[in-house]
C-alpha cells in the first residue's frame, strides 16, 4: 500500500494541471515558446481587430515634420551649431520603396469593437455591448459587418509605411529598391569635423501590432514603427539597458526621446546584418564599436551649457535677439499616457542629434570614404 500512498495527490495534481488554463503545464509551455501570438488575416475576427488597431493607433506626432536640412557649411555659417562639441546626423531614408498614401492624420475610429460584439482575443473573457458571451459564429458575422463599415479607412492603412515587394528574376518576392543614395547612415562630427560615418537601422516604417494574449503582449501597445525627424538633445544615457516592451538588451543606450523610449544604441549580433536598412521599432541601431565610442564621448560632456534649438532646427532667441542657452533638459516619460511624468535633469550633454529624411547635400565624398566605418564581427 505504501507505493500507492501518494497516488491521490499525484492524481489531483494531474487533474489540476490539465484543467487550469492559466496555470496548466501547456499554458506554461505556450508562454515559454511564445505561441498563440500570430494574427491570421484570413480570420474575420482577427482581421477586424487588426484593422481596429491600425485605425485607432495615432501616427507619431512628427511623422511629416519638416526640419531644417543640415549642411556641413552650417559649421561656418551658424554660430549656434558650432557651440556643440558633437553633432550626430542621421539620414533616415530607406533603400526600399514604401507605401505612402496615408495623409498626415490617422482617421480614428469612434466605434469600439465591443459595440460590434467582436471578441477581443487579447482579453481573457469576451463580451458584447450587453455583456453576453458571443459564439464564434456571431463574432465572425459582426466582424464582417465591422470590416464592411470601415472598408474605406482600412484600405488607406492596409499597407501604409510598409515595404513594397516585387518578384525578381527567380520569382521570389523581394523589397523594391528606391535607388536613393547614402541612405540609413549616421555621421559623427566633432568640433565641425567629420570623424566617423557608418550604416545604421532606424524604424521599419510599419505597424507593430500588440500580442494576441497576455503572455505575448510585446510591445504592450500597438504603434507605428517610425523614426521621426527633428533636432534633439540627449536626455539620458544607460550603459546597460533592457527594453521593457521587447524584453531585449539595448547596450550603450543614448535616449533622446524618453516619451517614446527612443534611443541610439548598439545592435545585437543577430541584428548587425540588417544595418543599412530600416529594421527597428523606432530606435537607431548601430554597430557595437561605434555605439560604445559615441556613448563614451557623449558621457564625457555631461553638465554642459548648450544652445536652445527647437525641434525643427531653429535657434531660440531671447527678447534682444540673442541666442539662448540651457544647462538642463526636460525629460518626459510615457508621453500622452496616464503614466506620463515630466522632470528636469541637469544632465545636459554637449551633443546635438539631427534626424532628417535626406542626405547631407554638401558632404565631401572623398572625406566620407575615409571616415566610413564598416563593422566586422571579430
Amino acid at each position: 500500500m505504501k507505493r500507492f500512498k501518494f497516488l491521490p495527490v499525484a492524481a489531483f495534481g494531474l487533474v489540476t494541471v490539465l484543467t487550469s488554463p492559466s496555470h496548466a503545464i501547456f499554458g506554461f509551455l505556450a508562454d515559454a515558446f511564445n505561441t498563440g501570438c500570430e494574427w491570421n488575416a484570413k480570420d474575420p475576427v482577427d482581421s477586424a481587430i487588426m484593422m481596429h488597431e491600425r485605425l485607432s493607433t495615432p501616427l507619431p506626432k512628427g511623422l511629416n515634420r519638416k526640419v531644417v536640412s543640415f549642411q556641413e557649411s552650417d559649421f561656418s555659417t551658424k554660430p549656434w551649431i558650432k557651440a556643440y562639441e558633437y553633432v550626430i546626423v542621421i539620414n533616415n531614408q530607406s533603400p526600399y520603396q514604401h507605401f505612402t498614401e496615408l495623409p498626415a492624420t490617422m482617421p480614428l475610429i469612434t466605434n469600439s469593437l465591443k459595440e460590434f460584439g467582436i471578441i477581443d482575443v487579447t482579453k481573457p473573457t469576451s463580451y458584447n455591448s450587453v455583456n453576453d458571451t458571443l459564439t464564434s459564429e456571431q463574432s465572425a458575422s459582426n466582424a464582417a459587418y465591422f470590416i464592411n463599415q470601415f472598408s474605406k479607412e482600412a484600405k488607406k492603412v492596409s499597407n501604409f509605411g510598409e515595404i513594397i515587394r516585387e518578384r525578381n528574376a527567380r520569382g521570389e518576392m523581394v523589397p523594391k529598391k528606391s535607388n536613393l543614395p547614402d541612405v540609413q547612415t549616421l555621421r559623427i562630427y566633432r568640433n565641425g569635423q567629420l570623424v566617423r560615418k557608418t550604416k545604421i537601422s532606424t524604424g521599419r516604417g510599419s505597424f507593430q501590432l500588440r500580442g494576441r494574449k497576455a503572455h505575448c503582449e510585446q510591445p504592450v501597445e500597438s504603434y507605428h514603427t517610425y523614426t521621426e525627424p527633428g533636432y534633439f538633445n540627449f536626455q539620458e544615457l544607460r550603459k546597460e539597458y533592457k527594453s521593457k516592451s521587447y524584453d531585449a538588451d539595448m547596450p550603450n543606450a543614448m535616449f533622446y526621446n524618453m516619451g517614446r523610449g527612443l534611443a541610439l544604441h548598439a545592435a545585437l549580433a543577430v541584428k548587425i546584418p540588417y544595418l543599412g536598412t530600416p529594421h527597428s521599432g523606432g530606435c537607431t541601431r548601430m554597430d557595437p564599436e561605434t555605439a560604445e565610442s559615441l556613448f563614451e564621448a557623449i558621457s564625457a560632456t555631461e553638465n554642459s551649457t548648450i544652445p536652445v534649438i527647437d525641434i525643427l532646427g531653429n535657434p531660440v532667441l531671447d527678447a534682444q535677439g540673442q541666442l539662448t542657452y540651457k544647462s538642463s533638459e526636460t525629460v518626459i516619460y510615457a508621453e500622452g499616457t496616464p503614466r506620463e511624468k515630466r522632470f528636469e535633469t541637469n544632465r545636459s550633454y554637449n551633443a546635438l542629434l539631427i534626424i532628417q529624411n535626406e542626405p547631407v547635400k554638401d558632404a565631401n565624398a572623398e572625406i566620407d570614404r575615409y571616415y566610413t566605418h564598416v563593422y566586422r564581427a571579430q
